[in-house]
């Protein structure tokens, strides 16, 4: 597209805004926020954030205005190949080790990760793009194109802005509608239901990954890993702990070797890689007890993980802004581990309700989170993990800054 004087609207303010409003004015487009005044636009960019039902998406329905996003926006601005990355969790520890993997040449990590696709993209330099994608960044493409992709898994999330689970699958199955027969989708054949792969239309080359079974793609077969059918490395050469994070290092390793990654490359980064912050994160051990942040567990199929990363008892303290989620399942499959859970933020009520009703009694409210931490570091548990199967916005502005006050709150308890 010839960008020069095109009049573009960008709703959002945040990351995305903000890049894609750089971005614009690199390419020498008229571009202002909404918050400076709705006007007669060429085109309207939305953030994330911004959904269907938003009244800026109803004013440009009414005036026929086109509207796509700022992952979109990264696609037309780009000029090399994209390795993307979608699924409820495991995103951000997939797509930080595939960069490593792909460390030999110029990449760009970027996208839901916390930077900016288009302006990423404007500035180009790079040989390789790896892009945290999200659902709600899929609904608004157009050509959005991945040379190499993968749906991780599909868990109950954001209901509070779908209508239920067959159109947040939806969204995320759009992350294949544009690739060809030269590119690879990847899809967790463990955690992603047959019946959400109805709507799936792609020409891409179809990959699987698993670790309870040989997959056409990626697998773990007596604690040793292959690719294709080819043995890359045993299982205990990953830094990373958990079942998890065995099908996480899996695809990023699949997609580096079809990027045409060394081996080598490969082996190497996933033995030196240990993860994310606020993902499992140790913190420190105090009082007999060692404490781990993973606050970026904000729904239940992450805090489910999480949990079963342990095998010693465990103090869950978990709670925070509900996103329409059940969690009578959180209860129902919490592992024996788990001794205790402490609940806090405005899903307490709720879960304590859903615990009552499947009979799990070990759970306690706390009014806040340094209280929810001195009442863990009571018990006998241990360990003391903070993966809250909700959001952050009923007290935090994300899943870091709560995360960041965990570990204040942990760094305060006295030894």
């Amino acid at each position: 597209m010839d960008w020069q004087g095109k009049r573009v609207l960008i709703a959002g303010a945040g990351i995305s805004g903000k890049g894609a409003y750089a971005a614009l004015q690199k390419v020498g487009a008229d571009c202002s926020f909404v918050a400076d005044g709705l006007r007669d636009a060429d085109l309207l960019v939305v953030s994330p954030g911004i959904g269907e039902n938003d009244p800026i998406m109803g004013f440009a329905r009414m005036n026929g205005i086109p509207v796509i996003g700022e992952l979109e926006l990264g696609a037309q601005l780009n000029t090399a190949p994209i390795y993307a990355v979608t699924g409820t969790n495991g995103k951000t520890t997939t797509v930080t080790l595939l960069a490593q993997m792909l460390a030999d040449r110029k990449t760009e990590l970027c996208g839901n990760v916390g930077t900016s696709f288009a302006a990423t993209a404007v500035e180009g330099g790079y040989a390789a793009a790896v892009v945290e994608v999200s659902s709600f960044q899929l609904e608004t493409i157009r050509t959005f194109h991945p040379h190499a992709a993968a749906i991780l898994n599909i868990a109950p999330d954001h209901l509070d802005r779908y209508a239920d689970m067959d159109e947040y699958a939806a969204a995320k199955l759009r992350i294949a509608e544009n690739m060809t027969a030269d590119d690879l989708l990847l899809l967790g054949a463990d955690d992603i239901e047959a019946g959400y792969l109805d709507r799936l239309h792609t020409s891409a080359r179809v990959a699987y990954v698993s670790t309870k079974a040989r997959v056409s793609g990626a697998y773990c077969l007596d604690n040793r890993l292959y690719i294709d059918g080819e043995y890359l490395c045993d299982r205990d050469r990953l830094a990373l702990q958990g079942e998890h994070n065995v099908k996480n290092a899996l695809t990023a390793a699949a997609m580096a070797l079809f990027a045409g990654a060394a081996q080598g490359d490969v082996v190497r980064a996933m033995g030196a890689f240990t993860g994310v912050e606020h993902r499992i994160e140790y913190v420190r051990s105090v009082g007999g007890k060692a404490y781990y942040n993973d606050s970026k567990g904000t729904n239940i199929a992450a805090t489910l993980c999480a949990c079963r990363t342990f095998s010693c008892p465990i103090c869950l303290i978990a709670g925070g802004s509900d996103k329409g989620l059940d969690y009578r399942p959180l209860f129902r499959s919490l592992p024996e581990n788990v001794a205790e859970v402490i609940v806090t933020g405005q899903t307490t009520e709720k879960m304590l309700r859903a615990a009552a009703s499947v009979g799990f009694q070990a759970i306690r409210a706390a009014a806040d989170l340094d209280t929810a931490v001195k009442a863990a570091s009571q018990t006998p548990c241990a360990f003391v993990l903070l993966s809250p199967a909700a959001a952050s916005f009923d007290r935090y502005t994300d899943y870091a800054a709560r995360g960041r006050a965990y570990v204040k709150a942990v760094q305060g308890l006295e030894a």
